[in-house]
């Protein structure tokens, strides 16, 4: 069976803001959002994400 997986993988930048490319307030925003993605993701999944050996190998759920 399929377990849901941690993301482990986010993305910031001033590029990921619309409206806000190449600014200083973008990159803010970004940086801001994605903090708050980490600890929403942290408490849900029960701290950071772990690998285990047998996940090198391990396609991903159809």
């Amino acid at each position: 069976s399929c377990e849901p997986i941690a993301p482990i993988l986010l993305f910031a930048g001033e590029a990921t803001i619309p409206g806000h490319y190449s600014t200083v307030h973008g990159a803010r925003l970004s940086g801001i959002r994605e903090a708050e993605r980490i600890i929403q993701l942290t408490k849900r999944y029960g701290g950071p994400p772990k690998a285990s050996p047998d996940d090198k190998c391990k396609p991903a759920c159809p």
